[in-house]
């Protein structure tokens, strides 16, 4: 097989992106990283970078031009969109449909064509003006099929994590101190606000030698730490602020839970709860999008209806009193991670794609 040229559309923000940007690259892979975004997130010194000369949204169409030039010019074997409404977009109007591959994101297939018949026509003039669709989970895949039947259904390549790095040791912290975490953006879509709802209850019935710590920032983050101190819970919340990515498992491995409480569909994997099954964690995580997929059940986690405060307590309740619980849906979920979501397995899966799409 020859070497491959890959040419990434997509923003410089992204975790995402540009981590498929690193890892591939690091397999032999020819990166070029092609957005309007600028570029935030670390990328590697072997992956080349261009960005683009229009930033606003208008720039999907302005920068079209320009990206046909660049791609005159660097010859790529691929070039891969991430998220269809955005840089699909300018991926679709920059080359040809059998050059092109769209990774759709969530909110492009579960919020923007419900927003009028327009929006719904655009993503899929997108995503039909490509060779494939790939999708983070299945139920994402499925949510293309509900909305445009004929397509052929995307393939699903998982947004796994580093099964070394985020593994199950244990952080030594007081025994008796039960320590309920989570790590996400401090956005209304996450529902930080039920989870601080339902720590109220856990903390005026169940007991109040437990932490609460909340890694992330975000525009909610005065207004959630206002409603802790309206709940009398403020001394046992912990707001820790953003940390980089590398310094996540630390705290994972200190927590005695993890919880997702999300509130809307558009949370298409749940990377966050990933990483906490990785580590050994029981994960509590509401019943939107992906959620339910990468957390089963009563058998690496617990599902509660997105929302319900008090059901996400009864849960909290339950996995207080029951260490043994914790153990096993630990347990099952790092097995889970290891089968389904080790990231050099998805590495691996993508390559294969490349290389099926070159024969």
């Amino acid at each position: 097989m020859k070497s491959i040229r890959l040419l990434i559309l997509a923003s410089g923000r992204s975790y995402h992106a540009t981590r498929w940007a690193n890892a591939l690259s690091d397999r032999g892979i020819k990166v070029l990283f092609v957005t309007q975004h600028g570029v935030t997130r670390p990328l590697s010194s072997k992956v080349e970078v261009i960005e683009l000369k229009y930033k606003t949204k208008i720039g999907y169409f302005l920068n079209s031009l320009i990206v046909k030039d660049i791609i005159n010019n660097f010859k790529p074997h691929i070039v891969h969109a991430h998220y269809a409404t955005g840089y699909g977009l300018l991926g679709r109007l920059s080359t040809k449909s059998q050059d092109l591959i769209i990774s759709v994101y969530g909110a492009d297939v579960f919020d923007f064509p419900y927003k009028s018949i327009t929006h719904k026509l655009l993503l899929k003039s997108i995503l039909n003006g490509s060779h494939k669709v790939l999708s983070t989970s299945e139920v994402m895949a499925n949510e293309v099929l509900k909305l445009y039947p004929k397509f052929k259904r995307p393939e699903v390549t998982p947004f796994g994590v580093d099964t070394n790095l985020f593994s199950p040791k244990r952080a030594q912290h007081d025994n008796d101190l039960f320590t309920i975490g989570i790590v996400k953006k401090l956005e209304h879509k996450y529902g930080i606000d039920v989870l601080l709802n339902a720590v109220e209850k856990f903390y005026n019935k169940v007991t109040k030698n437990f932490q609460l710590i909340i890694v992330g920032e975000g525009s909610e983050l005065e207004s959630l730490k206002n409603l802790s101190r309206k709940l009398g819970i403020s001394k046992h919340v912990s707001f820790i602020g953003p940390i980089l990515n590398k310094l996540v498992p630390s705290y994972l491995q200190s927590f005695d839970v993890f919880v997702v409480p999300s509130r809307l569909e558009s949370e298409s994997f749940g990377v966050a709860a990933v990483e906490a099954s990785s580590c050994g964690l029981p994960v509590v995580v509401s019943n939107v999008g992906g959620l339910p997929e990468v957390i089963l059940d009563k058998e690496t986690g617990l599902v509660f209806k997105s929302g319900d405060s008090s059901e996400l307590y009864k849960i909290l309740e339950s996995l207080f009193y029951d260490k043994h619980t914790r153990h096993r849906l630990g347990n099952l979920g790092r097995a889970r991670v290891e089968e389904y979501y080790d990231w050099e397995k998805n590495v691996s899966s993508m390559v294969k794609i490349y290389e099926k799409k070159l024969r």
